[in-house]
């Protein structure tokens, strides 16, 4: 028992044998450790792998924030080449100027330059961009073939030659960095660079000046179901005659601008001074008119030439000729051969002119051809929208019996703006409104036309609101009074939104409603309502055509 005793009592004495499982326990430790260490190293991969993506991110954002600033630099180099309120040519960023943000060494910098055209060059990005930077352009307009410019680049993309030829057949010429006529366009070409990002955006900019930006239009021949127009079939070209060509032709052949001097344009027909049509090509009459004389495309002159002019008389569908510059000599543009299509458009005189609707001898242009002479000189309220459509009192009737008749409310219309080489008007286009002061933006009165013929003549008709949202606009006499005769007159307001609206006395704009419109159209025009003020175009009138409701447009990246 004692030795029992004993053996219990001394237990830290026994010695034990280490257990089978024991071994292994510093191999599982290596093994956890080496794990640890292979997921380390990979996790810190993948974390500085999401880090240089997250600078990548974070510079190209930068970048595009410094294409942007540079695309305003540029816009105020722009606007600071003038005096007053004048444009100073020579005062315009050069041909040959980079525009840098000067930014301290690893900060966000930028680099704009800018080419001058004649043309909108927003379509012409992409095929511009293997030029790099536009002050290349002036090498092109110095003469530099296509090819020994991109040699001299070094650039290996590809580059459709004959198309960046044609643009730069657009492209306004200097001569050492110095513009030498005045553009149109300016295209903004701006680079912006953070960290190792690079991004570049473009973006045009409309010069306001006394030549217009119209988008053109095409004229079409009546009585071909839209399917023949007037046109130029070999593309446009000095000397060419002028032909009746499919409507779907190459834009270039068919569509025309309808200016205020009343000529009929290739619209893309501009080119340099150095080229020889900075104004375009112009349907032009034969020196001598006579029945069969065939006109041609010759260049644009600056200024109104009689041989260049062609009134459009609305009704008849007809473009009259003139000798003088101030009344129709009898001959008018006819088709050769009428409804065929490559036959000659020639002169005309007698039963040929005046045939609304007939083949061959009748055209309808786009509205975006332009509203010629229409205007704030000829009285006229011309539609933004709906360029080439000014405010008609539909019928020339101030009693709208032919609404009245059919138990319809009366409506104004909009309608092709009618012409004459005079600039006077038939009445029932011609709007006498409240005249804006000087220095200011707006002003309120009466709108009012005065009939010249028929039982009506010498009365004043005033423009009426319909006092309700979307209601017709109709005419009263003057002397009737009231609010529903009062009208505001915008100009250049601060608000884009306001300009160039007419708003009645409830607050509603005038508007050429269109399918927008509560009922009808009157034989396909749209009728004018008094509606919400949205600002858009269809509410604005007499706006000059480079109105935008910010200084650039087109942007985008390439």
């Amino acid at each position: 028992m004692f030795a029992g005793r004993g053996t219990f009592a001394y237990p830290w004495r026994r010695r034990r044998r280490p257990g089978p499982d024991d071994g292994g326990s510093m191999p599982l430790a290596l093994l956890v450790t080496l794990v640890g260490v292979t997921l380390s190293a990979g996790l810190s991969v993948l974390v500085v792998g999401q880090i240089k993506d997250s600078q990548r991110a974070a510079d190209r954002v930068a970048a595009v924030a410094a294409a942007q600033a540079g695309l305003d630099a540029g816009l105020a180099k722009i606007r600071a080449a003038a005096v007053g309120v004048t444009g100073v040519l020579n005062k315009l960023p050069r041909c040959d100027q980079r525009i840098n943000a000067s930014a301290a060494s690893g900060q966000p910098d930028y680099s704009t330059t800018i080419g001058y055209f004649l043309v909108d060059p927003s379509g012409m990005v992409n095929t511009l961009g293997p030029l790099g930077e536009l002050t290349n352009l002036n090498q092109l307009t110095a003469g530099t073939p296509v090819n020994t410019l991109l040699r001299s680049l070094g650039t290996n993309k590809k580059a459709d030659v004959p198309a960046i030829n044609d643009a730069v057949q657009s492209a306004v010429a200097c001569n050492d960095g110095i513009l030498q006529q005045v553009p149109l366009f300016g295209l903004l070409r701006s680079t912006g660079t953070a960290g190792t990002a690079s991004r570049t955006l473009y973006a045009t900019y409309t010069f306001r000046t006394t030549q217009e930006t119209i988008p053109g239009g095409r004229v079409v021949i009546a009585g071909t179901n839209g399917t023949l127009c007037v046109g130029d079939k070999e593309g446009p070209g000095v000397g060419h005659y002028v032909w009746a060509v499919p409507c779907d032709s190459d834009e270039d052949q068919v569509k025309f601008v309808y200016p205020r001097n009343l000529s009929l344009s290739l619209s893309k027909s501009r080119t340099t001074k150095g080229a020889g049509t900075p104004y375009g090509l112009c349907i032009t009459a034969p020196k001598t008119p006579a029945n069969g004389a065939a006109v041609t495309f010759q260049a644009c002159t600056a200024s109104a030439s009689p041989r260049q002019q062609w009134s459009y008389e609305v009704n008849a569908q007809t473009y009259w000729s003139t000798s003088d510059g101030t009344n129709r000599n009898g001959f008018c543009l006819s088709q050769e051969s009428p409804g065929a299509v490559y036959t000659q458009i020639v002169l005309q005189s007698g039963g040929f002119c005046g045939r609304a609707g007939v083949t061959g001898r009748a055209f309808v242009p786009d509205a975006s051809a332009g509203a010629g002479a229409a205007g704030v000189g000829t009285g006229q309220l011309v539609n933004y929208a709906e360029y080439g459509r000014c405010l008609d009192l539909t019928n020339e009737d101030p009693l709208g019996r032919w609404f009245l008749d059919r138990g319809k409310a009366p409506a104004l219309i909009t309608y092709p703006c009618k012409q004459t080489f005079t600039g006077d008007v038939y009445w029932n286009h011609k709007w006498t409104g409240p005249a804006i002061p000087a220095g200011d933006y707006r002003a309120t009165g009466q709108i009012y036309t005065v009939p010249t013929n028929g039982a009506y003549t010498g009365q004043t008709w005033c423009l009426q609101s319909p006092g309700i949202n979307g209601g017709y606009v109709w005419v009263d006499r003057c002397s009737v009074g009231g609010q529903d005769l009062q009208w505001t007159v915008y100009a250049d307001a601060p608000l884009f939104a306001d300009s160039y609206q007419v708003v009645d006395a409830y607050g509603h704009c005038l508007e050429a409603a269109g399918s927008l419109g509560l009922a009808y159209q009157y034989s396909g025009w749209s009728e004018a309502i008094a509606t919400d003020c949205d600002g858009s175009g269809i509410q604005k009138w007499n706006a000059p055509r480079s109105l935008n409701p910010g200084p650039l447009s087109g942007i985008q990246e390439r």
